[in-house]
């Protein structure tokens, strides 16, 4: 695998890579010195259709905010479903196709027909962040907990910020 900076991983190791960055959000997207590495050469490497698969699939998960992201609310599964601005209808719900359960794009809870959002799942998070005096990035808006040293932070997106501050 060549990165654009004209680096280039063996196999065992660009497969380590890659292996790791579908299980770490942090590593998206894929770089090098700093420069991404363009999808087309990680799917070229990557050769398999299975791992293409995986890998676009993590890709569009990492690429949506994570505001938008819709996740099966089945604690078995938690499979990633799609972006809340790719629905065309968002009284319709979405059906997770790995366990069937069907999710309300609204609420992103299961499903309720005739039923009105009780309360967003959002919303409960973000009530709990001000109660427990949680800061949120300045660039993706995520919930971050500061347990202990020092106050400068750095997110999972990759921005740093000051935890006291903003």
């Amino acid at each position: 695998l060549e990165a654009t900076c004209e680096h280039t991983y063996c196999h065992k190791c660009a497969n380590k890579f890659v292996k790791i960055y579908v299980r770490e959000e942090s590593l998206h997207p894929l770089r090098c010195c700093d420069a991404p590495i363009p999808d087309s050469r990680v799917e070229g490497f990557l050769g398999t259709s299975r791992k293409v698969t995986l890998y676009r699939q993590k890709h569009q998960e990492y690429s949506t905010p994570p505001d938008k992201r819709i996740y099966c609310p089945e604690p078995r599964c938690s499979r990633f479903l799609r972006c809340v601005a790719d629905t065309n209808d968002p009284e319709k719900p979405a059906q997770c196709p790995s366990c069937c359960s069907l999710v309300c794009l609204q609420c992103k809870g299961f499903s309720h027909p005739g039923a009105h959002c009780e309360v967003s799942g959002d919303n409960v998070i973000r009530k709990l962040a001000k109660d427990q005096g949680w800061q949120t990035c300045p660039r993706c808006k995520r919930i971050v907990e500061r347990i202990s040293g020092c106050s400068v932070m750095i997110c999972c997106c990759g921005r740093r910020f000051c935890y006291i501050c903003g």
